[in-house]
């Protein structure tokens, strides 16, 4: 029966590996992928993905996976073309090779100042030039080639949504509405913060002061009740809320929105609205 329903979880999983010159931006390549859903791992030892990927075809839940390789690896790279044919054979392999010109590869070790993996001893455009001939035999095997050159880190990782998003949206977000009391200090973590202090405070309504802000009398629409005479006082002729979605410059897919009316003594009640799915945070500028 245990023989049985081990089987009966084995599927093609599909595994995509990233690899490519250092500098290209592996880092934020897999970052990406993280955030459409893949189990990530960085720097795997090259004789333990065919082990990796036979324990994915066996785990229920992981459906998709992106590994890192580079030259790291050392002599072990040499061996990589030909395990990647074999695992192609067993299960939906795919290879991402990211690349840049030399120029930009120099300016982004100078801007990080770490030095190049294949050591000190070397000028970082000479180990980079060696780097290029180890990983071409690589290079010729792969499934998408990308130039990050022009790219900066949100770019890249729009370019890894279009094509492997597989139809899902990246552009999900999630909105998450918490009201707070002025007493206890602005909400560190707030994207916008809203002044409500125009609209009745519940609490010093003798009908809704033993009452939550999850009381359906209290959680009234904006146009409802004891809130609509104080809208047009403040310019508000349509209390309708409409909202949109802006592109955030720094490509971050979650927002926090916080409300305050003054003397909120019960503490905040909150709810979350329009929830498809959560990304992931923005992320620093930088590669690797």
């Amino acid at each position: 029966m245990a023989k049985h329903a081990r089987k009966s979880h084995r599927h093609d999983a599909e595994l995509v590996v990233i690899t490519g010159l250092s500098g290209s931006g592996k880092a934020t390549a897999l970052k990406a992928f993280e955030d459409l859903g893949y189990y990530a791992v960085d720097n795997m030892p090259i004789e333990l993905i065919p082990k990796f990927a036979e324990l994915a075809k066996d785990s229920s839940h992981v459906r998709r996976a992106a590994l890192v390789i580079d030259i790291r690896e050392g002599e072990q790279l040499a061996q990589f073309p030909a395990l990647l044919e074999r695992l192609r054979r067993r299960a939906p392999a795919t290879l991402v090779y990211l690349e840049a010109d030399d120029a930009t590869l120099a300016r982004r070790f100078s801007e990080t100042r770490r030095p190049h993996p294949l050591g000190t001893g070397a000028s970082v455009m000479k180990s980079v030039k060696r780097e290029r001939e180890l990983l071409a035999p690589i290079r010729e095997v792969a499934n998408h080639i990308i130039d990050t050159s022009k790219f900066n880190v949100h770019e890249l990782r729009e370019v890894i949504g279009e094509k492997f998003s597989g139809g899902r949206s990246e552009s999900s977000i999630r909105i998450d509405i918490n009201s707070f009391g002025y007493r206890h200090g602005v909400p560190p973590d707030s994207d916008l913060v809203f002044d409500v202090r125009f609209l009745p405070n519940p609490n010093y309504i003798p009908a809704f002061k033993n009452l939550t802000g999850r009381h359906p009398s209290v959680a009234l629409p904006a146009d409802a009740g004891i809130y609509r005479p104080h809208l047009g006082a403040v310019g508000l002729p349509d209390p309708a809320l409409h909202s949109r979605r802006e592109e955030l410059p720094d490509d971050r897919v979650r927002l926090h929105g916080r409300a305050s009316s003054l003397g909120d003594d019960r503490g905040g009640n909150s709810q979350t609205s329009g929830a498809r799915g959560v990304q992931g945070e923005g992320d620093a500028p930088g590669y690797r």
